[in-house]
C-alpha cells in the first residue's frame, strides 16, 4: 500500500486490504435482494484483489459498492468498501489535485460506515488513513487535529491484536506516521517499533516489510535497510498482492538503488 505522507509508497497502505472476503448479506434481507448484493459485493472483491492488473477494476468496484447502496442504503460493509476505494483511488493519483478530494470522500464515507456501526473495525482504519492523508496538505493547526485523530482511529484498529488482520496494517502506517511526520513530531524509533510489530504480526505484509526498510534508511542505517528491502522482495506469497505489485516492490528496489548509489554504484 502506498505511505500516507510522502511520496513513498501505503497508505499503501494499504491494496490494502483489498483482499477483503465479502460478509454474507445481513439476515432480514428479501432473499432476491440478499443473492443480487452477495452477488455485486463478490464481484466487486474480485476486482480489488486485481486492480494492479487494470487501473479500472478499481473504479468499476467503486461502482459495483455504489449500486449495492443504491438497494441498500446501510449495508454497512458496501459502505467501508467504498470508502476503501475511495482512499485506494487517493493513492493513485498522488500527488494530482485530485488526491485530496479522493481521501475527503473516503474519510466521509467511513464516517458512514461508523454511524451505522461504531465497532466496525475496517471503517476506523481508512477513517484513520484518510486523515493522516489529508494532513499532508493541511494548515499546520488543521494538520494536528486530524493527524490526532487519525492516529486515535489506528490505534483502535492495532489495539485488536494480531488475530485481527488489520491490525498489522494499522501498525505499519503508524510506522509511516512516526518516520515521515515533520518534527518534533517524527520519532524513528516509535516508528522502528510499530514497523517490527507489524512484520511481526504478518510476515506476508510487503507493506510492513517495506516500512521497516524505510525506517532503517532514515535512520541512516543503509545496512539494516538493504537488508530489509530485499526480505520484502523475497516474500513469495504476499498477503495483498496488488500492494505488493503496484507500490512495495517497485519502492523496495527504489530503496536498493539508493543505497547502491550512495556507496558510489
Amino acid at each position: 500500500m502506498k505511505t500516507v505522507l510522502g511520496k513513498t509508497g501505503l497508505a499503501a497502505l494499504i491494496c490494502l486490504i483489498a483482499m477483503a472476503l465479502p460478509c454474507l448479506a445481513p439476515a432480514g434481507f428479501e432473499p432476491s435482494l440478499a443473492l443480487d448484493i452477495q452477488a455485486n459485493m463478490t464481484k466487486g472483491a474480485e476486482l480489488l484483489t486485481i486492480f494492479h492488473e487494470d487501473e479500472n477494476n478499481l473504479y468499476k468496484a467503486g461502482a459495483i459498492y455504489e449500486k449495492v447502496l443504491e438497494k441498500k442504503p446501510d449495508f454497512v460493509e458496501a459502505v467501508w468498501k467504498l470508502a476503501e476505494v475511495q482512499y485506494l483511488s487517493g493513492m493513485m493519483v498522488k500527488g494530482q489535485p485530485a488526491e485530496m478530494e479522493h481521501y475527503r470522500k473516503s474519510l466521509e464515507t467511513a464516517g458512514k460506515a461508523l454511524d451505522l456501526d461504531p465497532s466496525c473495525v475496517q471503517a476506523r482504519f481508512y477513517s484513520g488513513c484518510a486523515q493522516v492523508s489529508l494532513a499532508e496538505k493541511a494548515s499546520s493547526f488543521k494538520a494536528l487535529g486530524l493527524l490526532k485523530r487519525g492516529k486515535a482511529d489506528l490505534f483502535f484498529v492495532m489495539d485488536q491484536g494480531p488475530n485481527n488482520r488489520w491490525a498489522p496494517l494499522a501498525a505499519a502506517v503508524l510506522s509511516q506516521v512516526n518516520e515521515q511526520a515533520p518534527w518534533p513530531l517524527k520519532d524513528l524509533d516509535e516508528a522502528h517499533r510499530f514497523a517490527v510489530k507489524a512484520v511481526e504480526w504478518d510476515p506476508n505484509l510487503t507493506m510492513a516489510q517495506l516500512q521497516l526498510a524505510r525506517v532503517h534508511f532514515a535512520k541512516e542505517d543503509y545496512e539494516g535497510a538493504a537488508r530489509e528491502a530485499q526480505a520484502c522482495l523475497a516474500i513469495k506469497q504476499p498477503t495483498y498482492i496488488a500492494d505488493a505489485v503496484v507500490w512495495d516492490w517497485p519502492d523496495a528496489r527504489k530503496i536498493l538503488a539508493s543505497i547502491k548509489e550512495r556507496k558510489g554504484g
